[in-house]
């Protein structure tokens, strides 16, 4: 699998942004999103290789659009990217069938070698 074009759902706007930048200036396409609604509009409509998505943010929760996209995208890897994750919700996530479960502020050169993994 090549991975070049990767959707980042966060509601924090900063840290979107900052994470995006970072990853285009290593040749990755990033899509940005700051909800669950809008994520699963991009997923439907750009067909990214790879969603680093947030658990908490307003309306449809990290957990809810994780479970969309296994139902609706089974191929389509997911890295869970949270600042406020229980061990819980790791279980839950992993089990829903995320790839990799991260907490903030994450290690940049980890995500990057997580990233390379899936190539």
């Amino acid at each position: 699998m090549i991975i070049s074009t990767i959707l980042i759902v966060d509601d924090e706007k900063d840290y979107l942004s900052a994470l995006a930048e970072r990853l285009e200036l290593r040749g990755y396409l990033c899509l940005k999103s700051l909800n669950g609604e809008q994520a699963i509009k991009i997923i439907k409509e750009k067909k990214p290789d790879l969603v680093l998505l947030d658990l908490k943010m307003p309306g449809i929760s990290g957990v809810e659009v994780l479970k969309w996209i296994y139902e609706n995208h089974p191929n389509l890897p997911v890295f869970i990217i949270t600042g406020h994750g229980s061990t819980k919700e790791k279980e839950l996530c992993l089990e829903l069938g995320a790839k990799e479960y991260l907490n903030k502020p994450v290690d940049f050169q980890k995500l990057l070698q997580k990233i390379r993994e899936l190539e």
